[in-house]
């Protein structure tokens, strides 16, 4: 099984494609570990976002992403420049040096386009509710005003222990979207309830 976005006791994470150097892809290959499989390691594994990185760093690495690690312990967030060369973590402060994008204190992002990006939008939506960033206002803002997550959405809020997640809707076969995910309602969920449900 392999995972592109989840959240455990201890960590929450996920992964955005793209083109990660002005539009050029760096060199890939499929002699490796998909990512989706280092990204279920990682959730399996890691207690925290210094092991996801070291176990992102180990990996046989194939083709490049963005991905995103942020921990209970720690509170805090590291995106991941992840290609076969590399996977170099950044912060906060390191992170808009990459893309391009205003630097805020304490908050680490990466828009939807290509990086690095020059695009406004979500930039002046943290600017908007920089200071008052909790889960439900980023679940309930930031993906339908950016129109971003087509086919899901999660949100982890370790502080207050809860989780968010939306999800997009087909017609079926086809694989045409009736609903994208940012369109969609989020489900909540306790994450001490969640966690002492009894194992299948």
């Amino acid at each position: 099984m392999g995972v592109v976005t989840g959240f455990s006791e201890t960590i929450s994470l996920s992964e955005k494609v793209d083109d990660v150097t002005n539009s050029h892809r760096p060199v890939g290959s499929y002699s490796g570990e998909a990512v989706s499989f280092v990204l279920r390691d990682i959730l399996q594994f890691s207690s925290s976002k210094e092991d996801a990185i070291q176990i992102a760093q180990g990996a046989k690495r194939t083709w490049s992403v963005w991905l995103g690690f942020g921990d209970y312990a720690s509170q805090r967030f590291n995106a991941v420049l992840y290609d076969q060369e590399a996977a170099i973590p950044y912060d906060d402060h390191t992170l808009p040096k990459r893309t391009n994008q205003t630097e805020f204190d304490g908050v680490a992002y990466i828009d939807k386009h290509p990086q690095p990006s020059a695009h406004p939008v979500f930039p002046g939506l943290i600017r908007q509710f920089y200071g008052n960033l909790t889960a439900e206002i980023v679940a309930t803002n930031i993906p339908r005003l950016m129109q971003s997550g087509d086919v899901h959405i999660a949100v982890t809020d370790f502080v207050k222990r809860r989780g968010f997640v939306a999800t997009g809707t087909t017609d079926g076969p086809a694989g045409n979207f009736t609903r994208f995910a940012y369109e969609a309602p989020f489900l909540q969920f306790d994450l001490p309830k969640l966690w002492a449900e009894p194992a299948p």
